[in-house]
């Protein structure tokens, strides 16, 4: 935050007042984090081929959507007969044709937690 200092000069230069600088300590990464969300939505696969999921955080203060290091992450396949995923990775592998559902869930807050749809064709 900046506030301009009034001069009272005519002309339109101005000076800072103060400059504000904000610090937050004791803060947790995920601590404004209110979801996560899936960058492209589902996913697409071919038999045998591979692709990293990418996740999104959505803050409560109307940050912009950032994305989240995959090693915070634990991903899981509910069907690992059609694809399976790398627990820290999200590298997802196509196995068989079909879907599979895979969850995502912050490793260090499980209340935090996506899921993603994988279809292998």
């Amino acid at each position: 935050a900046l506030y301009t200092a009034n001069t009272g000069c005519s002309t339109s230069v101005a000076g800072y007042y103060a400059k504000v600088k904000e610090i937050i300590y004791n803060k947790g990464t995920f601590d404004n984090v209110v979801a996560l969300g899936v960058a492209d939505g589902d996913i697409d696969l071919a038999v045998a081929g591979t692709s990293t999921i990418k996740v999104y955080a959505f803050y409560n203060d109307g940050t912009i959507p950032s994305p989240v290091s995959n090693s915070l992450l634990t991903f899981t396949s509910q069907t690992p007969a059609k694809a399976t995923v790398g627990a820290n990775t999200g590298i997802c592998t196509g196995v068989a044709l079909g879907n599979a559902i895979i969850d995502i869930v912050v490793t260090g807050k499980p209340s935090l937690s996506t899921t993603a749809v994988v279809t292998v064709a």
